[in-house]
């Protein structure tokens, strides 16, 4: 995997989150859990061909490319 999609993924989800909270800030999407932001970058890193391969821990997943 690139580098960079997985970066372009979280910011694009992040993005997507604050549309949904108005009036939250970009450091509050850091805080809003793992389980919130699987909810927003997950459909993101599949949109650029990627599924989760396996969990390595700590609410981590392994991306690989379909």
């Amino acid at each position: 995997m690139s580098n960079l999609e997985s970066y372009y993924a979280y910011q694009a989800g992040k993005d997507n989150w604050l549309k949904d909270n108005p009036g939250k800030s970009p450091d509050d999407f850091e805080y809003a859990g793992t389980d919130v932001q699987d909810k927003y970058v997950d459909p993101e890193m599949e949109k650029r061909g990627y599924k989760k391969s396996r969990y390595i821990g700590a609410g981590a997943w392994e991306w690989s490319k379909v």
